[in-house]
């Protein structure tokens, strides 16, 4: 067709349902040949010595195979995978949903769009033209009837503005267009009980409490935890441990506390008192006014504040030492061999022997030789 010589276009990578569940399949298949052989290699097998060998290698071998709980996070997770080979086994779908040129055939959206079809690009079939609102609002309630049906997952309805000449006077804040808004379905939500609170230390020194819940399924994943956010939140709801929650995913993503069940409150539940002093190195901890968090300020020696100092710094937005993980970060810093961002840069080949998966038994040389030349990278 008569498609511009410099085209953009934007969409979505996902994956279909069916094909989502036949990965499952097969990895379950995988995990039978996998118990068959390992029942097999145990009645061969008289020394104890090897048989725990043999039972360690199953145990690694299946956690290998475990079932992906969504296909959402299965899809986001391919894309960041290092081996084409392996992405490209996966059979991702992409759609298509903004064409963007300075010569474009039509002057507005859903034409282009439309045109884009006739140059071999995946588009939306989903996709309808409201003359009012109406049309808007009945778009919607058909998509949410016929969400379940669907063969791909969705969470919600996208509306923009067709007319380019529009989009282009309504223009765009930091974030997103203001020409195009999302309407998000309610999100599935799920009853469990609050087991308990735990309280983590974030890289400023924000204290966020945490429930832990009675693991219970919710839209593909199980779910064991979910963020309080601050004493205020806690108190708003009235949580107490025992309490009978509702947890929905926001953004069919993350998972979130939104009320509490008070009819099934029984005697024994207890109520929730607020901690005063850092979990993690005992000191004071302060609540500024206006201020929702409560803070450690003991940035020097909080070993949780030092850890999330040097992940945030060797992040992609940041340095970019893409090489060094999370993991390895709070090996280093348990261990006593950093204590600072500074000491990154004097890190040696011998400071990562002692590590858990870098030692002469692993043979990782290399891993440690990549993490030292991605630090020395960075300086530039």
């Amino acid at each position: 067709g008569q498609y511009p010589d410099i085209l953009e276009m934007r969409g979505e990578v996902f994956i279909y349902k069916n094909e989502f569940e036949k990965i499952n399949q097969d990895r379950a298949q995988k995990i039978n040949i996998l118990t068959v052989q390992y029942e097999r290699a145990l009645l061969l097998c008289q020394d104890i010595a090897e048989r725990k060998k043999i039972e360690k290698k199953y145990a690694a071998d299946c956690r290998k195979l475990t079932q992906y709980s969504n296909p959402r996070n299965f899809a986001s997770g391919t894309l960041k995978l290092l081996d084409s080979k392996i992405v490209a086994k996966r059979n991702l779908e992409c759609v298509l949903y903004a064409v963007y040129s300075e010569k474009l055939p039509f002057d507005n959206h859903i034409d282009n769009l439309l045109e884009s079809k006739k140059w071999g690009f995946k588009i939306p079939k989903e996709l309808s033209l409201a003359n009012n609102i109406d049309d808007v609002v009945g778009f919607i309630r058909r998509s949410e009837l016929k969400r379940v049906s669907l063969p791909f997952e969705i969470d919600g309805v996208v509306i923009k503005v067709n007319i380019l000449a529009s989009q282009i006077l309504l223009g765009n804040t930091s974030k997103s267009p203001r020409w195009a808004i999302s309407f998000k379905f309610k999100a599935s939500q799920a009853f469990t009980v609050l087991e308990d609170v735990k309280y983590q230390v974030g890289r400023t020194g924000a204290i966020t409490p945490v429930a832990c819940l009675k693991p219970v399924s919710l839209a593909g994943s199980i779910i064991r935890r979910a963020s309080l956010h601050n004493k205020s939140f806690i108190n708003n709801l009235d949580l107490r441990i025992g309490d009978v929650v509702v947890i929905e995913k926001g953004g069919d993503v993350i998972p979130k506390v939104v009320s509490v069940d008070l009819k099934k409150r029984n005697l024994l539940s207890e109520k929730i008192e607020f901690i005063s002093n850092c979990p993690s190195c005992g000191n004071q901890l302060f609540q500024s006014e206006g201020e929702a968090n409560h803070y450690c300020y003991n940035t020097n020696e909080c070993i949780p504040q030092k850890i999330g100092q040097v992940e945030h710094f060797i992040s992609r937005d940041a340095m970019n030492i893409s090489t060094l993980g999370s993991s390895t970060v709070s090996l280093l810093f348990e261990k006593n061999i950093i204590d600072s961002v500074a000491d990154l840069y004097i890190l040696k080949l011998d400071d990562f022997i002692s590590l858990k998966g870098f030692g002469s038994e692993s043979k990782s040389f290399k891993k440690v030789e990549n993490i030292l030349n991605a630090i020395e990278a960075s300086k530039r």
